[in-house]
């Protein structure tokens, strides 16, 4: 459902009639008047309440994008015009290979060595606190759908590990390790 906001009550935004019988997705694009796009939010699977008003948050951001190479990971800024400054933010990682956001956008996980980081978007900044350790160097990574779970190559171990996003943090963090044939490269989830 494409919707257009037509009315703004401070930090609210009323967007109208949403189905409420089955779950949607709402995508909030804010634009300049000059249709520069200032940055956007989104929320997924919502199911609302029948015959009554529901407030929905959104958290709101430019989109950035991040790059990971030599011991390095990159912040930058994706909408930044000609002449602008990309690079918001520059951070030192020991061993990072490989990054991957997680789909409710609140965390970029960073593989680096045999740690997994998390850096929350709102700041750019690592949570040491968050990390874990994991059975061997990381090659690759990425994140379910639903922010849940991650899966990492060790492709010198011939090995992957599901790693418990919800665990991050705790002295019992759930990594299980599996071997795979031949070298991992790259994992996806579906």
């Amino acid at each position: 459902m494409d919707q257009d906001v037509f009315r703004n009550t401070g930090a609210e935004l009323f967007v109208g009639n949403a189905p409420v019988e089955r779950p949607f997705d709402l995508l909030f694009i804010g634009k300049s008047a000059t249709d520069e796009m200032l940055g956007l939010g989104l929320a997924l699977d919502l199911l609302l309440p029948e015959g009554q008003e529901t407030i929905v948050p959104l958290k709101f951001r430019k989109p950035v994008g991040y790059v990971a190479g030599q011991n390095q990971v990159h912040v930058l800024n994706v909408l930044a015009g000609k002449g602008e400054n990309v690079e918001l933010a520059s951070l030192t990682m020991n061993g990072v290979t490989d990054l991957a956001a997680t789909p409710n956008g609140a965390l970029v996980l960073a593989a680096a060595d045999t740690n997994l980081i998390p850096l929350r978007t709102a700041d750019h900044q690592v949570q040491d606190t968050e990390k874990v350790t994991l059975p061997a160097p990381a090659t690759c990574i990425a994140v379910s759908p639903d922010s849940r779970y991650a899966l990492v190559c060790h492709k010198a171990q011939s090995s992957v590990s599901i790693v418990n996003l919800d665990q991050m943090g705790s002295a019992k963090a759930s990594v299980e390790t599996t071997k795979v044939k031949g070298e991992p490269g790259k994992v996806v989830f579906c």
